[in-house]
């Protein structure tokens, strides 16, 4: 980075604005997480903007984080004179200019012709570098094929713009300087690729509350008019990562099928470790106190069934209990899906806990609670499974598909 840059001098203005306020770090990161909704901050990512090193991506995060400093400086120094925020974006605009024109022309070290000793180890590097390149943006990914491939009017914000801005942000914290020339360009004509393509999507704003899904094609004219310059950049990339690739391949650089497997079995158990316990967890919940009996209250006179079970006697305290833990369990499958990357999986535990949540109108249905639970946690389960064998997800079963609809049947 060249001294006195835009970069520089945005990174001067933030810790200066950050002096003014007295916030740390993790306060900041405290704070972002109490914000509605919620902004994401990390302290390695925070301390890559205060100096300089890397230059806010995220238009909306960055809006988040001068709002708050600006408004802990204004409480602390009455004095303290806030500046517009169009004038804070247009200093951090002006340094991701000039970093991408930077990434633009990088430059390769030179290689001497008759270095022959010198080229296994070389090879070995290159290897080295495109593992790192491959691990950051995996060219079997769905949330990357989806990406390239599917129209960018329909974009995911968890499960497909949030990984893309994290392979970003750590493309610009690697330095990955190939010593093949060629190999070298393509991933400098990459860089520059992914950069603009961030650029243009970020552009676009966040998700539509409370959808994570942002359909671009429903907002006004001015945002549509930047859908135009989104697919151009998502097709210069497209480009780019498939000439990388191919050189990939070219030079043996690619993993073999079976060791691509293996990573991707790795990844899918990872990622869905946490919500299949959190699944397991729900179906090993007992039954509702008294559930057999209150069923059958819901069907027929209380003297038919106190005739036949016997008086109900007072429960009341242990439903509430069971309640309670039922409930702790639903929160605990919700936080556990935001390790989940598969829009599809993402979907369908959102389902799951809309039946588990909403069971009441099943139960009017006399449906017992124990049974919606499990054909709704079943279904989840053999999904899951499925997802981490590489398979196609199983069809909904049909008494699945009629829980669902007795959900979704206007009252």
């Amino acid at each position: 980075m060249t001294e006195g840059g835009a970069a520089q001098r945005l990174a001067d203005e933030l810790q200066a604005l950050r002096a003014a306020s007295g916030l740390s770090f993790t306060k900041i990161v405290a704070m972002g997480g109490k914000l509605r909704p919620p902004v994401t901050f990390s302290k390695g990512s925070l301390s890559d903007w205060f100096s300089g090193k890397l230059v806010p991506s995220e238009p909306k995060k960055f809006e988040a984080l001068i709002g708050l400093l600006e408004q802990l400086a204004m409480q602390k120094q009455p004095d303290h004179q806030r500046r517009d925020f169009r004038a804070w974006e247009s200093l951090r605009r002006e340094a991701a200019d000039e970093r991408r024109c930077q990434a633009a022309t990088p430059s390769p070290p030179a290689v001497e012709e008759n270095a022959t000793r010198e080229r296994l180890p070389v090879v070995r590097g290159d290897a080295a570098k495109a593992a790192r390149v491959l691990t950051v943006l995996p060219h079997r990914a769905p949330w990357l094929h989806a990406l390239r491939t599917n129209e960018p009017n329909f974009v995911h914000y968890e499960t497909q713009q949030k990984p893309f801005d994290e392979a970003c942000e750590s493309l610009r914290r690697e330095v990955v300087d190939f010593v093949d020339p060629e190999l070298h360009e393509a991933y400098g004509a990459l860089f520059t690729a992914t950069e603009a393509f961030e650029y243009q999507l970020d552009g676009m704003y966040g998700p539509d509350s409370p959808s994570p899904w942002r359909v671009l094609t429903n907002h006004q004219p001015q945002r549509l008019e930047q859908l135009d310059k989104l697919i151009v950049a998502r097709d210069e990339f497209d480009a780019k990562y498939r000439a990388l690739i191919k050189l990939f391949s070219i030079r043996g650089l690619l993993p073999t099928d079976r060791e691509t497997e293996v990573e991707r079995a790795a990844r899918a158990d990872a990622e869905t470790a946490g919500t299949l316990q959190a699944l397991i967890r729900l179906g090993a919940l007992r039954n509702r106190p008294n559930e057999h009996y209150d069923i059958r209250l819901a069907a027929e006179t209380p003297q038919s069934v106190e005739r036949d079970l016997g008086p109900r006697g007072d429960h009341t305290t242990a439903i509430a209990a069971w309640d309670q833990e039922r409930q702790d369990l639903i929160s605990g499958l919700h936080s556990a899906s935001i390790d989940l990357h598969d829009s599809g999986l993402l979907e369908l535990i959102d389902e799951v806990r809309l039946i588990l949540i909403n069971y009441q109108t099943s139960w009017n249905r006399l449906q017992r609670e124990s049974y919606t639970r499990r054909i709704a946690i079943e279904h989840a389960v053999a999904s899951i499974r499925m997802y981490r064998q590489g398979r196609p997800r199983p069809p909904a079963p049909a008494d699945y598909r009629q829980t669902l609809d007795y959900i979704h049947e206007p009252s």
